[in-house]
């Protein structure tokens, strides 16, 4: 995507006006190339980690883009959902690999 899309994308994700969004899509098109998958994954991560927030009491989403602009991110959207499986419970890793095995 190029970076109106993907600050479109982004926007859209978010429910917020495109000026509100864009310098958290620039940082996105640059972590993620503007692969729309990798970018979803990236927001995914970010709200996993904290750092994309839901503020009940300003009832829009919140990041810190200094924080973000410093986060490391793999090269890949497979190493970035590596990532985020290898953080879920042993029992839940267990049975996925039990369901990868069926195919």
């Amino acid at each position: 995507l190029d970076s109106k899309s993907l600050n479109a994308l982004v926007s859209d994700t978010l429910n917020l006006a495109p000026g509100t969004t864009r310098s958290l899509a620039e940082v996105v098109l640059t972590k993620t190339g503007g692969n729309a998958l990798f970018a979803t994954q990236f927001l995914a991560s970010l709200c996993d980690e904290g750092l994309l927030r839901f503020s009940l009491y300003s009832k829009r989403w919140e990041w810190n883009i200094a924080l973000i602009r410093s986060k490391d991110i793999s090269d890949s959207v497979a190493e970035l959902m590596l990532v985020k499986m290898l953080r879920l419970a042993p029992e839940v890793q267990e049975a996925l690999r039990v369901a990868a095995s069926f195919g």
